[in-house]
């Protein structure tokens, strides 16, 4: 059983309390694959826009604070919501220049990585997408299955279906869906836009086609998806929708949006999966601490040598 990295190690202060036509399960060959029979509970992290502000700006520090406490917090998997990088439409080698910094960032925290493609890495162009499949993940949209839950990444931004989940990947989204009915107890799903934007994406997100939006949602709603995490909007957003709780986490390091509920802050999401249970923990940089640390904060208190912690 996996024990609690935020419980036994980490002081943690919370600012807020195919997919079934392709095989099953893909993952890229160079990732470590989740052992999916690993009992309950389970913590994984998210984040995405982490994205400088211009093309040639360097990766946010506060994006390297974060895969920092990601890392120590060591979960069982991350999942990234997309705009990895600013990108560009005309100049592929800077597109490249830029996974060469970003990545090997990215890939620090240590563990499996799942990622959702973002308009920035791909920016309408064919290249772009093919240059994205070699150098970040080689599937456009996928899921997996860990523990008793099922993870569905989708992808908003293909070339030529921008703010759509369309095609083969709605049909595919169902199936992957139907055949998880009775056997999943959580569903998640991952992408980069949200159906309904509540700041400056509000008319450039899945939102830009009314009826594809509305036959997506529907399928969140039919078939129980328990969460639905995007990106794209730079500040943290929570709402439940017919049952489904559609949260909006892009605040990993790019340029803050405005937020009508308080949500305008850099952060990144810690879940807990416990049984029938899920547990979201919205967390700030800089509010998780080492236990040594904590020690070097207490007043008045004598720093002990540390007991060595059981390895996870």
């Amino acid at each position: 059983m996996l024990k609690s990295a935020a419980s036994s190690r980490f002081a943690l202060n919370c600012g807020l309390s195919l997919l079934a036509m392709l095989p099953m399960t893909v993952h890229s060959a160079d990732k470590p694959v989740p052992n999916a029979q690993k009992p309950a509970p389970f913590t994984f992290v998210v984040f995405g826009d982490n994205r400088p502000a211009q093309a040639t700006g360097p990766v946010p520090e506060v994006f390297k604070q974060i895969v920092a406490e990601v890392h120590d917090l060591h979960p069982d998997f991350v999942v990234t919501t997309g705009d990895l990088i600013n990108g560009s439409a005309t100049d592929l080698a800077l597109v490249n220049k830029q996974y060469d910094e970003v990545l090997p960032i990215v890939n620090s925290v240590g563990v499996p990585i799942y990622f959702a493609a973002g308009n920035h890495e791909i920016r309408s162009v064919k290249a772009n997408e093919d240059l994205y499949r070699q150098r970040v993940y080689n599937k456009l949209y996928y899921s997996f299955d860990y523990g008793n839950s099922h993870f569905i990444v989708l992808d908003s931004d293909i070339v030529g279906q921008e703010h759509k989940i369309t095609g083969e990947q709605i049909v595919a989204f169902e199936r992957d869906l139907q055949a998880v009915q009775g056997k999943a107890k959580h569903i998640f799903v991952f992408l980069h836009q949200q159906p309904y934007p509540v700041s400056l994406h509000i008319g450039s997100s899945l939102d830009t086609f009314p009826a594809e939006r509305d036959r997506f949602q529907s399928l969140l709603e039919k078939y129980h998806v328990e969460y639905l995490i995007t990106g794209h909007e730079h500040l943290y957003d929570d709402s439940v929708r017919n049952g489904v709780h559609e949260i909006i986490s892009g605040g990993a390091g790019a340029p803050l949006y405005p937020s009508k509920r308080g949500g305008s802050f850099f952060h990144y999401l810690v879940i807990t999966v416990d049984g029938d249970q899920t547990y979201v923990n919205v967390v700030k940089p800089g509010a998780l601490f080492s236990y040594d640390k904590v020690l070097e904060m207490a007043p008045g208190e004598k720093k002990e040598p540390g007991v060595p912690l059981p390895a996870h």
